[in-house]
Order: structure tokens, then sequence, then C-alpha cells
């Protein structure tokens, strides 16, 4: 045990390893941390066994990983800034493949194809397509549930350009749209005929006198009496 635990602890490796670099990396304590501590420098020393194991199945995954492969390709069609690209150890992914003249054509073809799709949908963007437009201050519909649904149709029809403009009757936009307003007041009632029995224009009904109607019974079995 204890040459098997020599041979694996940091520090009596033979010059030239890579001991003292992984251990750094992985965080593990150096090995002149444990020159006082074989127990531990044996459990180190496992460690850092397994994490090199671990390190070298994850690489192999990595490299038969479609959604890396795709997540590659998107990478090589949208440049990110910078900053925002993800610092990753993977190694790049090599395979047979990329030596396939036809293969490397029709990944080159459907490279420039999502490029210029990229390019078509940012420059939409920048010119209002993909959402709704205000053109001027305020409104043209009241109705909320309609903005909700005009906005929802702005974002899945990207090829559509969306406007939104305040329009009144008496404006000259109105006038030329013919714009009607929607009846609700006292302009609506004065539209309608005048009654025959009072001359009122709303909407109404007559209803007879039953006051009346029992008086009037009344009156005419006091006089059979």
């Amino acid at each position: 045990m204890q040459a098997s635990t020599s041979a694996c602890c940091p520090g009596q490796q033979p010059a030239g390893s890579n001991d003292a670099a992984d251990t750094e990396r992985f965080g593990l304590p150096s090995a002149a941390e444990l020159a006082d501590d074989p127990v531990l420098a044996g459990c180190c020393a496992e460690d850092l066994a397994n994490m090199r194991r671990g390190e070298q199945i994850r690489n192999a995954l990595l490299a038969v990983d479609r959604t890396t492969a795709r997540l590659k390709l998107q990478a090589q069609a949208l440049p990110m800034p910078p900053e925002q690209r993800p610092r990753s150890a993977s190694p790049p992914l090599d395979s047979d493949e990329e030596d396939d003249p036809v293969l490397l054509e029709l990944r080159q073809q459907r490279l420039a194809e999502i490029q210029r799709q990229a390019a078509e949908r940012q420059q939409r963007s920048r010119h209002g397509y993909g959402a709704l437009n205000d053109v001027a201050a305020g409104a043209l519909l009241t109705c909320a549930l309609l903005d909700e649904h005009l906005a929802s149709l702005a974002h899945r029809h990207t090829g559509t350009f969306f406007v939104r403009v305040v329009a009144h009757r008496a404006d000259p936009l109105g006038a030329k749209l013919r714009m009607q307003d929607l009846p609700g007041g006292w302009e609506e009632e004065w539209r309608l005929k005048p009654c025959e029995v009072c001359g009122r224009r709303y909407p109404h009904e007559h209803v007879p006198a039953v006051y009346g109607r029992r008086g009037s019974s009344g009156d005419s079995d006091g006089s059979e009496d």
C-alpha cells in the first residue's frame, strides 16, 4: 500500500509530470503542504486520479455530444462579444467527418444560410419588425385585449410591419379613412324618429295607468248598483 500511495502522491512523480499543475487546477493541496502527512497525501493522490479520470470521461462525452456541436455551429453563425463568450476548457471537436469535402461544403452552405437569416432578423428588428410600434403619442384602440393580440401577432409575424396611430373623426386622417364614431350617447338618440305619442326620441315604452283603470271600473260598478 505504501508503494502504491507513494507512486500516486503528488511531489513523488518523476520530473516533467503535470501533477503540480493538475493539483492547482483542481484546487487540491500542494505537495509541500502534504509533506508531513502521508495519509492525507494518499487521499489527495486518490482524489487527483479520480478527477483526472472524470475529466477524461467528460471530454469524451463532449466530443460526441450533438448539443455541443450545435452550440459550436451557432457560435460560428452568430459571434458573440468577447465579454459574453463562455470560458470552457473542453477541447475542440475533431472528427473524421471534417475531412470529407462533401460534408464540409454542406456545412459551409448551412452556415452561410444561418448567417444570412440572422442578419435579416437583426435588420428587421432594427426597423421595428417583431413588435407593435407607436407612430405617435397615444393609442388608436383603447381595448387592452386587442392591443395584447396585436403585440402577439407582431411577435409571431416578423415579416409584417405593425403600427398604431392616433386618429379621430375630425382629423384629416380620420376624414381620409372615413372613420365613424361608435354610438354611445345623445348623438345617437337624435337620429331616431320622434315618438307619435309623446315626441321623445330615445327608446321607451308606454305603460297604461293601473290606478286609472281601477277607478274607472269602480265607477262603473257603482253606476250599475
